[in-house]
């Protein structure tokens, strides 16, 4: 399990009874793209 967020700047840490969660990215090459593109998208400047 992840217990942290990766997002340059973000401090977000996961606590013990609380519904924060975090996830990794596939380790399977072709999923893992997919992810960082829509990571890349979701987190383009407006």
């Amino acid at each position: 399990m992840v217990h942290t967020c990766v997002v340059a700047g973000c401090r977000n840490r996961r606590t013990p009874g609380t519904s924060l969660s975090f996830y990794r990215f596939p380790r399977d090459p072709e999923r893992k793209q997919l992810g960082e593109h829509f990571f890349d998208v979701c987190n383009a400047p407006f």
